[in-house]
């Protein structure tokens, strides 16, 4: 659903996009981005204030736990973050390929109809830079975080002079809530391990066009279904390759991870674009209610792929991240034991 919302937002961006002035120039277009995030920042400050009142009942009720409350507060913010992260992704991109080819693709990312030469060029420079976005995505965290924590700490100094003590109890929880500034980080390095993921995607698609060794234009079907399998082949090796090198040092676990990341979404991008075809040139046949059929053949799609992805793709990662809670406890409880033990022997 979170992704339903995210294409959503990008069709509203990317409409605008299309239209006067903003498609007379790269710059241009990337106005309308801002106008889209600072729309659906608004909107997000509506149900954010309704999760608090729904937080506000589940305390108040003596007979609730509130766990119910707290699963839904933490899946509502990570959707709003995929939200923002999908569309910031894509349209950037987008602005980033019209000052490449000097042609601005359509809402849905196609150069239809084709405007310039295809050259190697084109899909070595946008592999370029889709190897800076995901430098950018392993760096800007870091980097945010610490930036983040000094301004939170200043913050929780003043609000600890001004106000009493018996409201300490209250202030750790506001803190605990992820406030709008660490969800716009979160959101920005999604972005980037997401554009990231959309270069490395349309770059493959230039380069097909571009290479003499393929004789099947890209828009077919079947060209793309072959580009979505050798984009998954060549993304298991170097998950394989990758995973031995997080074995090998463990500093490098968090990099890994991003890069991962970033090569299972051009994977999922690629497969997307083929289903998204595959649809709409079904579609196509009906002449007379095209949008209609798109629509009911989505459904039919969802319908089809629900059953599998519930029995294997959702049970798995249920037990990832519950391992990865364990293993974060327990890490924690380490550290805490290890900080004990310190002061014991400083003492």
């Amino acid at each position: 659903l979170a992704h339903c919302a995210g294409f959503a937002a990008i069709a509203a961006g990317g409409t605008l996009q299309q239209h006067s002035p903003f498609k007379h120039s790269p710059l241009l277009t990337l106005v309308p981005v801002a106008i889209t995030t600072v729309l659906l920042h608004l909107v997000f400050q509506v149900t954010t204030l309704m999760r608090k009142r729904l937080q506000g009942e589940a305390k108040a009720d003596k007979n609730r736990t509130g766990e119910r409350v707290g699963m839904l507060v933490e899946a509502c913010d990570e959707a709003e973050v995929d939200i923002v992260a999908l569309m910031l992704s894509f349209l950037c991109v987008q602005s980033l390929r019209f000052a490449l080819t000097g042609q601005l693709p359509n809402e849905e990312g196609a150069e239809e109809p084709l405007r310039f030469t295809v050259t190697m060029g084109h899909a070595y420079k946008i592999w370029a830079c889709g190897a800076i976005f995901i430098t950018l995505a392993v760096t800007f965290p870091s980097l945010a975080e610490k930036l983040l924590h000094k301004f939170s700490h200043r913050q929780h100094e003043e609000e600890a002079k001004e106000e009493e003590p018996l409201r300490s109890g209250a202030n750790k929880e506001k803190e605990e809530e992820p406030s709008w500034l660490s969800k716009l980080i979160e959101s920005i390095a999604g972005a980037l391990a997401m554009s990231s993921a959309w270069c490395l995607m349309w770059g493959a698609r230039y380069w097909w066009m571009a290479s003499e060794i393929v004789h099947i234009s890209v828009h077919k079907i079947s060209a793309r279904i072959i580009l979505a399998l050798l984009l998954s082949g060549v993304a298991v090796f170097v998950v394989i390759w990758l995973d031995k090198v997080a074995d090998a040092n463990e500093s490098s676990t968090k990099v890994v991870g991003t890069i991962v990341a970033a090569v299972s979404l051009m994977v999922g991008f690629a497969w997307e674009h083929s289903f998204d075809g595959a649809v709409s040139d079904v579609a196509a046949l009906s002449h007379d209610h095209p949008r209609t059929a798109k629509f009911c053949l989505g459904l039919v799609v969802v319908a089809v792929l629900l059953e599998p992805w519930q029995k294997y793709i959702l049970k798995k990662v249920v037990q990832l991240e519950d391992l990865k809670k364990k293993r974060d406890s327990k890490s924690k409880l380490v550290k805490s034991d290890s900080e004990t033990a310190l002061l014991d022997q400083n003492h």
